[in-house]
C-alpha cells in the first residue's frame, strides 16, 4: 500500500516526462470538481459535503455529491386508458326499456283461432300499440298449457303468434315492427294442473322494446 506514493514521488523527483497511469488518474481526479484522496474518494468535510476545487462548476455536478443540480428525468407519461371489452360497452350502452301491454289473447283447447272476446283484448293492445314510438319493435309471443308434446306445443304456440300478428297488421300495425315467437308450454302464469290454470296459460302476450 506504501508502493504507490513512493513511486510518484520518485518519478517526480527523477524528472520522468512520461506521463504515468497513476499520475493521469490523479490530474482527472484533480480536475473533475472534487477533491479526491489517494484512494480516489470523494474527500467530505464536517457536513458531509464533497469537497469543491477551484474547477468545479455546475456542469461538474455529480450523483454523488450535487445531484439535486442534475436535470430531472421526465416524469413517465400516463398509460392511456384500456379499451373497455366488448362486455363492459354492452354494460354501457342503454338497452331497450320493455313495455308491457296489458291486454293479452286467450286460446280454446288446441286451437289457434282468435276468439271475439280475445280480439276485444287485440283492439285494446292496439290503443297502446299506436301511442308507442314509430320504432318501438312489438313482440308477440305465443304460448301453450302442458298438455300434448314439447313439440307439438310449440308450433300451436307459434300458431297462435301468428293469428294474433295477423289480426295487428289487419288493424293497421306495420308487419316490419313485429316480431313473433312460440315458447310452447314454458313460463306459464297459473297452474296447469286445473282447468282454469290451463285455460290461462293458452295465451299470446303482446310486449314492446323502444330504442
Amino acid at each position: 500500500m506504501e508502493l504507490k506514493p513512493i513511486l510518484l514521488a520518485s518519478l517526480i523527483s527523477g524528472g520522468c516526462l512520461v506521463a504515468t497511469p497513476l499520475s493521469f488518474a490523479a490530474s482527472d481526479l484533480m480536475s473533475s470538481g472534487y477533491a479526491h484522496d489517494n484512494a480516489g474518494s470523494v474527500v467530505r468535510n464536517n457536513s458531509g459535503d464533497c469537497v469543491r476545487t477551484s474547477d468545479w462548476s455546475p456542469q461538474s455536478a455529480t450523483t454523488e455529491c450535487d445531484s439535486d443540480l442534475l436535470p430531472r428525468a421526465a416524469a413517465p407519461a400516463p398509460a392511456e386508458p384500456a379499451a373497455p371489452a366488448a362486455a363492459e360497452i354492452a354494460a354501457i350502452e342503454p338497452r331497450p326499456e320493455p313495455i308491457n301491454i296489458a291486454e293479452k289473447a286467450q286460446f280454446d283447447f288446441d286451437q289457434a283461432v282468435l276468439r271475439a272476446e280475445d280480439k276485444r283484448r287485440l283492439d285494446e293492445a292496439l290503443v297502446q300499440i299506436k301511442k308507442l314510438p314509430d320504432d318501438a319493435t312489438i313482440q308477440v309471443i305465443g304460448y301453450t298449457d302442458s298438455i300434448g308434446s314439447e313439440k307439438y306445443n310449440k308450433d300451436l304456440s307459434m300458431r297462435r303468434a301468428q293469428a294474433a300478428q295477423e289480426y295487428l297488421v289487419n288493424n293497421g300495425v306495420d308487419q316490419k315492427r313485429i316480431v313473433i315467437s312460440g315458447m310452447g308450454e314454458s313460463n306459464p302464469v297459473a297452474s296447469n294442473a286445473t282447468a282454469d290454470g290451463r285455460a290461462m296459460n293458452r295465451r299470446v302476450d303482446i310486449q314492446a322494446e323502444s330504442k
